[in-house]
């Protein structure tokens, strides 16, 4: 089934990193996580904003969240101002 879902070791990382925060916040105030581009964080960095992330937020490369969307692992989804969101899919949970 996963076979042909290839990701690098820190890909990997970050879907299990955000596959544990998505589960660390009670079902009732589980959101979408969001991101926050290089002027909110020191570039060449991204941010993702989630409650239950360490600190509510990591850096990171922006292209390995659209890496994990690719094969469907994350949801993609545009909030307000075209701020891109993500949530983990049931594919990425099983992954």
């Amino acid at each position: 089934m996963f076979d042909n879902i290839l990701l690098e070791p820190e890909q990997t990382d970050l879907l299990v990193m955000v596959v544990e925060a998505s589960r660390s916040v009670p079902g009732d105030k589980r959101q979408k996580s969001y991101t926050a581009g290089p002027i909110a964080c020191p570039p060449p960095n991204h941010c993702l904003i989630n409650p239950g992330l360490p600190d509510g937020e990591i850096r990171l490369y922006i292209g390995d969240l659209e890496t994990l969307a690719h094969p469907g692992l994350l949801a993609t989804f545009y909030g307000p101002n075209c701020k891109p969101m993500f949530d983990v899919t049931s594919l990425g949970y099983k992954f």
